[in-house]
């Protein structure tokens, strides 16, 4: 039998499954950006979301599963 883990048990699934949820009622705000053409196609109804513990352990809602373009996910202030 394997064991929940500490997240599992606090109910983290069900946490990013809600912001998935809320996010679904909320595809009328924003827009895409048009000036990257990677970006001008994007559905912006899409909303994904995914946590990757440490330990290796994965949860995902929504459409974290569909392949996307990154032009950058943190930029360097200093």
């Amino acid at each position: 039998m394997m064991q929940a883990s500490v997240f599992e048990l606090h109910g983290l699934q069900a946490i990013i499954d809600g912001i998935s949820r809320k996010m679904e009622r909320e595809t009328g705000l924003g827009r895409v950006a048009g000036l990257i053409p990677e970006f001008a196609c994007v559905d912006k109804r899409q909303f994904g979301i995914s946590v990757a513990l440490p330990s290796g352990e994965v949860f995902a809602s929504g459409d974290a599963q569909t392949r996307f373009f990154n032009l950058s996910a943190s930029s360097n202030s200093g």
